[in-house]
């Protein structure tokens, strides 16, 4: 009995747990008359835990409206630094900034009109110079006028050609990666190749064709030359105004000075060049020394016959000299009886049946000057026995006459004649042209120069040449050296234009 009452007594002690007082709920619940049953005690609402005030990695429970934030009065400053991120001591950035649209002042992509107009540009001043570079390679036979002595001495048709050759190339490996990038990649790389493309070519080009057009003194002999350089211009300030009018809320006031001045430049210098051109001067570059001329072949002085003559490069350039008078001779007239030596031409009349005079001529196409000349001239083959008519021409002539039968005459060969058999004369004929012939030219140093103040006196002559007194092998002669039986001189303007 006394177990029981205290187990009793311990049940009415013990508090009530809470499964036991939702049962209990629950019956006083169905006694009222309710069909529901009652839950677990509800908690009282509480306040919000109070946001923290600053401080780094503290995460707001409550996401304010974007406007609101301190990142969102910086979300344009953010996005022009390219971080995207709150500022120091600002809170963490909302998630949503990185959604909104970037401010104005971005850069602006291309159109495709202008890209294919910046494209065609650059393609023809590419070509244009690739041409002029084709040409000026090729004036080594071509070295007339001081234009292309020019170039020859400051080695345009050579390293100058090539440097500009080099960066031509460049050019054109830069223009096909942005075609490549552009149209087949679809990426936005267009004004960044296309300025590095201005860089490593386009400016320096214009260098080297300014250099080489105005060393032409004008543009009438370099036309594809001046275009490429117009051409360059053009590209360069079109490319300087386009980046300019596009992005000028993104540049800052450096970049945007310096593009100005670019295009400013190119327009100024376009303007320059056409006037240049079309007046045909570059007065700036005169020299009184050499006035400018236009020859097409260089000029050559032949001392002896006191005569100018035009001859080519690399190729023996036959001289077909005029008669200065038309005279009647006899059979037995010899050179040096009638003419001594003087080596100009004479167009001279023969009478008929000099061979019967049996008259002694010494040589072979190139007679003594003590020979008949009109036996000389039936042994020649330029006249019959029956007389005729024929140009003869006084030479110097080599120490030996050599015997030789031609046309039922034989001649006599005479050795170690003394000083009047060292001068003849001769009927022109194939084997006896007369002939200059300019074998090469080298360029000096300035220090090897003829004279310092004049470039072109830096070009030294090889030369062989047969022209009356001259006769002559492997012999070298400076551009405009004086004094010699053979002048070359590209200076002599009106001669060979």
């Amino acid at each position: 009995m006394m177990k029981q009452k205290t187990r009793k007594k311990t049940d009415v002690e013990a508090p009530a747990s809470s499964s036991d007082q939702v049962h209990d709920a629950n019956k006083e619940a169905i006694r009222e008359g309710g069909d529901q049953e009652a839950g677990p005690p509800t908690a009282e609402p509480q306040a919000p835990p109070p946001v923290p005030s600053g401080g780094k990695n503290k995460v707001a429970s409550k996401i304010t409206p974007m406007e609101e934030t301190p990142m969102g009065v910086n979300a344009g400053k953010a996005w022009e630094k390219g971080r995207g991120k709150a500022p120091k001591d600002e809170g963490v950035p909302d998630l949503r900034l990185f959604m909104q649209e970037k401010p104005a002042g971005r850069v602006r992509r291309a159109s495709p009109r202008e890209v294919g107009s910046m494209f065609l540009l650059s393609f023809i001043d590419l070509i244009l110079t690739l041409s002029f570079f084709g040409q000026i390679r090729g004036s080594g036979d071509r070295l007339y006028n001081l234009y292309e002595a020019r170039l020859a001495v400051y080695g345009a048709d050579g390293s100058l050609a090539s440097i500009l050759l080099v960066f031509t190339l460049f050019g054109a490996a830069v223009l096909g990666a942005t075609f490549i990038s552009v149209e087949c990649l679809k990426q936005d790389h267009f004004r960044k190749l296309m300025g590095a493309r201005l860089v490593v070519s386009t400016l320096p080009n214009i260098i080297i064709l300014s250099l080489i057009v105005f060393s032409s003194e004008g543009g009438l002999r370099v036309l594809i030359g001046f275009c490429g350089l117009v051409s360059s211009c053009v590209t360069a300030g079109a490319w300087a105004g386009w980046t300019r009018q596009k992005n000028k809320h993104h540049l800052g006031t450096t970049v945007t000075t310096l593009l100005d001045i670019l295009w400013g430049l190119c327009l100024l210098y376009v303007i320059a060049l056409i006037s240049l051109y079309a007046s045909n001067e570059v007065f700036f570059l005169r020299t009184k020394d050499c006035p400018r001329t236009f020859n097409k072949a260089m000029p050559v002085y032949v001392k002896s016959v006191d005569t100018w003559f035009c001859a080519k490069w690399y190729r023996k350039t036959a001289i077909n000299r005029e008669p200065d008078a038309q005279q009647s001779l006899m059979c037995d007239t010899t050179y040096m009886e009638r003419y001594g030596l003087v080596y100009d031409g004479v167009e001279v009349t023969c009478p008929p049946g000099c061979l019967t005079t049996n008259l002694n001529i010494y040589g072979c196409e190139t007679y003594g000057s003590d020979s008949s000349i009109c036996v000389s001239a039936i042994h020649a083959g330029r006249i019959s026995d029956g007389g005729g008519t024929t140009r003869v021409f006084g030479q110097r002539a080599s120490d030996a006459f050599e015997s030789c039968l031609r046309n039922s005459v034989s001649s006599l060969t005479r050795i170690n004649p003394g000083n009047v058999g060292t001068y003849g004369f001769h009927f022109n004929t194939p084997n006896t042209q007369e002939f200059i012939y300019l074998q090469e030219y080298d360029v000096l140093s300035s220090q090897d120069a003829l004279e310092a103040d004049k470039p072109w006196t830096r070009i030294r002559v090889r030369l062989a040449a047969k022209v009356a007194a001259v006769n002559m092998e492997n012999h070298y002669v400076f551009l405009g050296e004086r004094g010699g039986d053979v002048e070359v001189d590209l200076c002599v303007p009106h001669t060979c234009e």
